[in-house]
Parts: structure tokens; C-alpha cells; sequence
């Protein structure tokens, strides 16, 4: 009988991929839940975690009690001031890191429908990070 060999697989395929990513929001609780490991939000103004209320209009959005500012979930990161298209901005975090060379940004603007200069912008955001 032969014996199972479980093999150790470095990035998943495309295809695993966008299984793992289908909607926007399973792409936004991905990224909050590597954000905060812990689920708790923290105020980058004051550092306060228990006087944080959710905004009950936008997703991801928190009020302050302790310093009275607005709060963000992405405040911080390389997320932060983008739209709402999270399963494309992790595509092109994916789409950069698994290419033996680099994807150009001419390419993923024609898979994606976006400029190459949005593309290009947050490349650089995620080579700071």
C-alpha cells in the first residue's frame, strides 16, 4: 500500500485563488483579519480601543470617543484612501509577488479594467510596505 505524501505547496494557483476571494467582502474580512489578528481596532490618533464606536453607514469605519476623530480600519496601511475593490488590490498584491519577474502594470490594467497609473501608485505602496 503506498503511503499518502503530503506535499508543501508555496502560492496558491489562480485559480485557487479566486475561489478563496469570490466576493469583495470575503477580500475585505481577509485583509482585516491579517490587519488585526486579534479583531480588536485600535485609534492611531490616541491609542484607545475601548471608546471606539461603528459607524452603522460605511463598512470599516469607526467614531472615536476618546479623541473624537473618525476612525478607519486601514488608517496606516497601504489600504488606505482606496476604493472599495479589495479583490482587485489583493490580485495585484498576488499577481506581483508570484511572477518570476515582475507583471507589468499595462498588463494588469487590461485583466483588471483599471488605469496602469492607479496600478502603478499602489505597487508602490506595497513595496514601502
Amino acid at each position: 500500500m503506498c503511503k499518502k505524501i503530503e506535499i508543501t505547496k508555496g502560492a496558491p494557483t489562480i485559480e485557487e485563488f479566486m475561489n478563496r476571494f469570490k466576493t469583495d467582502k470575503q477580500a475585505y474580512e481577509f485583509i482585516i483579519k491579517h490587519i488585526y489578528p486579534d479583531g480588536k481596532v485600535i485609534c492611531p490618533y490616541c491609542g484607545c480601543s475601548d471608546y471606539l464606536y461603528k459607524s452603522p453607514h460605511q463598512l470599516g469605519r469607526y467614531n472615536c470617543g476618546n479623541c473624537r476623530k473618525i476612525v478607519t480600519v486601514f488608517n496606516g496601511t497601504m489600504f488606505e484612501n482606496v476604493n472599495k475593490c479589495f479583490k482587485k488590490w489583493l490580485y495585484i498584491i498576488y499577481a506581483s509577488f508570484v511572477s518570476r519577474k515582475s507583471v507589468s502594470s499595462l498588463q494588469l490594467a487590461r485583466e483588471l479594467g483599471m488605469s496602469s497609473e492607479t496600478i502603478l501608485n499602489f505597487r508602490k505602496r506595497v513595496q514601502v510596505a
